[in-house]
């Protein structure tokens, strides 16, 4: 996550997912931005969505207005303004900038995880998504990704969890049936669900407990993001 971005079309999205996968705040829930420097880059700008309230205010009206007093009325692109107003009441925020050096950021996510320890969904919201080859733990540019490892050290803590996941240049269903069967081999899990939007898709991976509530999550949200988020249930993979 970059503050660059937002208050943007696809953070008004990702923000309804969360309020409505933790039934707005009564789920116990840790939300670890990632947060990353600006790159300087002028591709934070989806914000014209706040000036068509016809076609997007319906979603979640209370998120919507929220994010246009922020963005259009204060001129402000800062995550902390989502820990701190209603957007995500109830939930538990790190908003801290992740480390590059391998060490300090073993120390970011003890503290972190000290943070969220009676969280049942702790969501990561990594730059690009879940780690790549080229780019190994302690590397350049590593901060931008989540990696196996701490997936599955939180996972066997005993927390559900969704990850935000940057769509790479392939096919996108072909891409989701496998990263959603590298989830299940790697966390063993018997399913996992998929949340699809325009660009980009988010990953929840439900501890056995969580199964029934985020089933009834699931339906939620599709109903009430209709044409805006999708949600999938990949079983038996």
């Amino acid at each position: 996550m970059k503050n660059q971005y937002f208050g943007d079309e696809n953070d008004y999205r990702k923000y309804g997912l969360l309020r409505v996968l933790t039934s707005f705040g009564s789920l116990n829930t840790g939300i670890c931005w990632m947060l990353t420097e600006s790159d300087g880059r002028n591709d934070g700008g989806r914000i014209s969505y706040l000036a068509k309230p016809t076609k997007w205010r319906q979603f979640d009206p209370d998120l919507y207005d929220a994010l246009a007093r922020i963005v259009r009325v204060d001129r402000c692109r800062d995550v902390t303004r989502a820990d701190s107003s209603s957007i995500l009441q109830g939930m538990s925020c790190q908003s801290l900038m992740i480390p590059h050096d391998r060490s300090e950021r073993q120390r970011y996510f003890q503290e972190t995880m000290h943070r969220f320890n009676r969280a049942r969904l702790i969501f990561f919201d990594p730059d690009n998504g879940i780690e790549v080859s080229s780019t190994p733990l302690g590397r350049k540019n590593s901060c931008k990704y989540i990696y196996w490892n701490e997936l599955k050290e939180v996972f066997n803590a005993g927390h559900s969890i969704l990850i935000y996941q940057h769509f790479p240049f392939e096919k996108r269903e072909a891409f989701i049936e496998r990263r959603t069967g590298e989830l299940a081999r790697c966390l063993n899990a018997g399913e996992v669900h998929a949340y699809l939007t325009a660009h980009v898709v988010f990953f929840l991976v439900s501890q056995k407990q969580h199964l029934e509530y985020f089933h009834s999550r699931l339906s939620d949200v599709n109903m009430k993001w209709e044409g805006q988020i999708q949600g999938t249930i990949y079983r038996g993979i």
